[in-house]
This record gives structure tokens, C-alpha cells and sequence, in this order.
């Protein structure tokens, strides 16, 4: 009873009082909004692997892109994690299994269905082809990361299908189908399944210390990097689910993470005394990332894959506790807007891929430059998911879309809906963690 009433009053910090989580609430809806300039940006670079392309890319969007996926997705699993631990021990397997089939494997079965067509259609108009992993042939690849990277943007055959005719056979033929960006859906709900026993291990063990000293928050760092060493050059990253080892190994790592942290409270508290270390670690690792690249490009050196894989988990896991500390210490107030934008971002999530590709397939063929036309897609980009998802989604789906299962895109799993806890309720803190998870 008393290691219960003690873990109660550490899942609630200082100034979180009202039974949700501001700070994590702010960092998803930052990292899902963070979204609209970074896929905006992968257009105009010479990455192989997205759906659309300016005629003339540029290597520097690699600048901006290196302070960013580091960590963006890896917190997102991060983020899941917590909410899966407060989700299963509140509703037992069968709940938490039912919330990830309506919150989980129904949206992406419908994202798929109504956004995958166009998404791929306009890519293979435009000539080129997502799933282009061959730049990174294995034996390039231990060279470096730079071959991954084509000085010229690969090209597929010309496609002159009506989308009529392309419709049919993005559900019959596996490699016109895409699931895009909607493939975290999928690795999410897919590690939510195979990985209950697990976690349902974890939840019903007891005794055995807290794991407070300040190693434990990095101790992640080590898996990460012997999955970068030995999986990485073999898997190098499409998110396919079925051939995408490396990835899988990786964000499930960062999800188990996300569910002892919210096992084990204390961690929290080392979280933020450690996010300054956590900024320098990550600012560290993306530097020597941006150095490495540019000595590859101008053929000054090549470092080899371990350097790499280094300043890549360096980054993003320093960039995690740097994220968490910093948003548990300083971001644990809520706002009208917040509330807004908490709601808002699951279905952003789904519509901004579909809105940055469609507009951006138009855009790439106007007579501007490069930087105009980047902040013309991000504009129209944001403000059209917005607009669709105030004027339709919203009042479609209502409650029922605004209030379901997140895992780690949304709200705290501690909220009941977009309103703030009953005051009513007599149920302490922790009980209410899983309620909308």
C-alpha cells in the first residue's frame, strides 16, 4: 500500500496537479505541427524517398532537416510508450487491446483508403518514386552515408494513367500502394500488439529499486547505438514494416523507453535537472552530423558508418531528454489555444501529408524560386489541413474523433476530452492516467 501511495504522488509534478500532462501535450503538438515546414522542406531537397520534388533541390534544407529528424519521430514512440504503460494498467489487456483496434487500425485503414490514392498518384505523376532504396545499396553504404544521397534525383518511367484508372490498382498492386506518412500508425499499432506480454510483464512485476541515478536516463543510448551499428547499414530506413529492421528495432526502443519512464516517475525528475546536458549532447551530435556531410559532399573525407551512427544516437536522445526535461520544468501550463491545438492534432497528423503533396505538385511547377515557393506550399499547406479539419473534421466526427485514442499524437491520456479533470472525482491522478487511452 505504501509503494502504491508513493508512486501516486510521483506521477503527478509539481505544477501538474490537475491530472493532465501540459508539457507533454505542448511537445506533441509542436513535433506534429513541426511537421508542415519539415515535409514542405524534403521538396526541395534531394532525399529519394518523398513523393514530390522541385525541378532544382538544394542541399541545404539538409542543415535545417539535421536539427530536426533526429528526434521528431523518435519522440512521438517515446510519448506513445507513456501512454500505453497508464492505458494497460488502467483498463487491463482486453481494454487497452480494443482502444488500439478504434483508435489505431481503424484510422489508418481509413487514412490509407481516402489519402493513400492521391498521394501516390501525384508521385508517380510527377515522376518519381517513393520506395527508391537502391541509392543505398549495401555496399555503398559502408562507404558512407553520403551515396545515400543522389547528386541527381532518381526518376521513374513516364506515367500518363487517368486517377480513374491508377485507383483500382492502389489496392490490388503492392507497389502502387503507399501508406505514407501513416506508416507510424501502423509500427505503432503493430508494437502495441505484438508487445503486450511484455508490457504486461513489466506492469505486474514488483519490488526491486527505483532506478534513480542520472545513467539511467541515457542508458537507452546504448541499445540505439549497437541497433545503428548492426542493423542500420543492412536496413537503411524505408518504413515498410515487413523488411525495415533497423527502424523497428529502433522506435521500439524509444517506446519501451516511453513505458518505463512512466513506470518509474523518479526518472522524470532526473529528466530535468539533465535537459541542459540533454541540449549539448544533441546540439553536439547534430553538428558533427553537418560536418560529416559536408566533408562527404566535397569529397574532403569519409567518415565511416560508426562516426555516423554515433552523432545520429547523440543527437537523438539528447535531444529527448532535452525535450522532456525542459517541457516538464517549463511548458506545464495550458491555454485556451492549447486545448485547441491538442485536439486538432490527431487529425492533422492524417491530413497534412495529403495537403503538402497535392498543393506542393502544383507549386514545384510555378515560375518562382525556390525559397518563395517553399513558403508559399508551407503557408497553403497549414492553412488548408486547418481549414479542413475545423469546417469538416471537426464537426463530423465531433467528440468522438476529438476524445478517442492519440497514443502519443493528442492529448494526455489523463484527459477527459478536451475538458480539464471532474472535480467531482475522488479517484486519485494515477487511476485517471489510461482513461482516454
Amino acid at each position: 500500500m505504501d509503494s502504491q501511495a508513493s508512486e501516486r504522488t510521483e506521477v503527478t509534478p509539481v505544477g501538474m496537479g490537475s491530472g493532465r500532462r501540459h508539457d507533454f501535450d505542448r511537445l506533441r503538438v509542436i513535433a506534429i505541427y513541426m511537421l508542415f515546414p519539415i515535409h514542405a522542406a524534403i521538396v526541395f531537397s534531394p532525399l529519394p524517398f518523398y513523393h514530390i520534388r522541385n525541378g532544382t533541390t538544394t542541399r541545404k534544407v539538409l542543415i535545417f532537416l539535421a536539427f530536426v529528424e533526429p528526434w521528431i519521430m523518435p519522440l512521438f514512440f517515446v510519448l506513445a510508450g507513456w501512454g500505453f504503460y497508464h492505458s494497460l494498467r488502467r483498463r487491463g489487456s482486453r481494454g487497452y487491446l480494443k482502444r488500439r483496434v478504434q483508435g489505431l487500425l481503424i484510422p489508418l485503414l481509413v487514412g490509407c483508403a481516402l489519402l493513400g490514392p492521391p498521394i501516390k498518384y501525384l508521385e508517380l505523376r510527377g515522376g518519381f518514386e517513393a520506395n527508391v532504396m537502391s541509392e543505398c545499396a549495401d555496399s555503398e553504404f559502408q562507404q558512407g552515408f553520403g551515396p545515400c544521397i543522389p547528386r541527381e534525383p532518381p526518376r521513374t518511367p513516364a506515367f500518363d494513367e487517368s486517377f480513374l484508372a491508377f485507383w483500382p490498382t492502389f489496392f490490388t498492386d503492392f507497389y502502387r500502394f503507399t501508406w505514407s506518412h501513416l506508416w507510424f500508425v501502423g509500427y505503432l499499432f503493430t508494437f502495441s500488439v505484438l508487445g503486450l506480454p511484455l508490457m504486461r510483464w513489466i506492469i505486474d512485476r514488483r519490488g526491486g529499486p527505483d532506478p534513480v541515478g542520472t545513467g539511467w536516463v541515457y542508458a537507452p543510448m546504448v541499445p540505439l547505438l549497437f541497433i545503428e551499428l548492426i542493423l542500420r547499414p543492412h536496413w537503411p530506413g524505408f518504413p515498410n514494416l515487413h523488411n525495415d529492421w533497423a527502424n523497428i528495432a529502433y522506435f521500439s526502443t524509444c517506446l519501451l523507453a516511453g513505458f518505463l519512464l512512466a513506470k518509474h516517475p523518479v526518472l522524470e525528475r532526473t529528466l530535468q535537472r539533465e535537459y541542459r546536458r540533454g541540449l549539448v549532447l544533441f546540439l553536439g551530435g547534430v553538428v558533427t552530423r553537418i560536418l560529416l556531410g559536408v566533408a562527404e559532399y566535397l569529397g574532403l573525407a569519409v567518415a565511416p558508418p560508426m562516426v555516423w551512427s554515433v552523432a545520429l544516437v547523440t543527437a537523438s536522445w539528447g535531444g529527448i531528454v532535452a525535450l522532456l526535461g525542459f517541457a516538464r520544468q517549463h511548458l506545464n501550463q495550458t491555454t485556451p489555444l492549447l486545448d485547441y491545438l491538442r485536439a486538432s492534432a490527431y487529425p492533422v497528423y492524417f491530413l497534412h501529408e495529403a495537403a503538402v503533396v497535392c498543393i506542393g505538385y502544383a507549386v514545384v511547377k510555378l515560375p518562382l524560386a525556390g525559397p518563395l515557393k517553399f513558403l508559399l506550399l508551407l503557408a497553403s499547406s497549414f492553412t488548408v489541413t486547418l481549414t479542413v479539419y475545423h469546417w469538416v473534421v471537426r464537426p463530423a466526427l465531433g467528440a468522438m474523433l476529438r476524445t478517442s485514442d492519440r497514443d502519443g499524437l493528442t492529448a494526455h491520456p489523463g484527459c477527459a476530452g478536451t475538458r480539464g479533470p471532474d472535480p467531482r472525482s475522488r479517484r486519485p491522478a494515477l487511476d485517471r492516467e489510461g482513461d482516454r487511452v
